[in-house]
């Protein structure tokens, strides 16, 4: 029996491995609406050019994680983001994008 779990355990674990890849190789993001596809990787003038011109996003927060890594949030008009992560030296890479963004500004009295 436990050899059998370990065997299904690693399948699995092999399988999430490849579907991770897959995702990561695309090389391409799909953006939020239907056919327009824009470049995953960019520099970060062309990338910024593009979500303008595309969805009407400005960039609208950046931070820097303990890794050096750069995040840009790109919000639009219309309720649609893109996050955006930067390796020091290299071009930054979408790493999430989709629809209704909501901006939650908290008080005070909440935290």
């Amino acid at each position: 029996m436990g050899r059998f779990i370990d065997f299904i355990s690693t399948a699995l674990a092999a399988v999430l491995a490849l579907m991770f890849l897959t995702l990561l190789g695309v090389g391409i993001a799909r953006a939020q609406s239907g056919e327009k596809i824009i470049p995953r990787c960019d520099t970060f003038a062309n990338m910024k050019a593009t979500l303008f011109k595309m969805f009407g996003e400005e960039i609208a927060a950046t931070g820097i994680n303990n890794l050096g890594r750069a995040l840009s949030l790109f919000i639009g008009p219309d309720g649609t983001y893109t996050v955006t992560l930067q390796d020091p030296g290299q071009d930054p890479c979408i790493v999430d994008s989709g629809t209704d963004w909501t901006e939650i500004h908290p008080t005070k009295k909440s935290y």
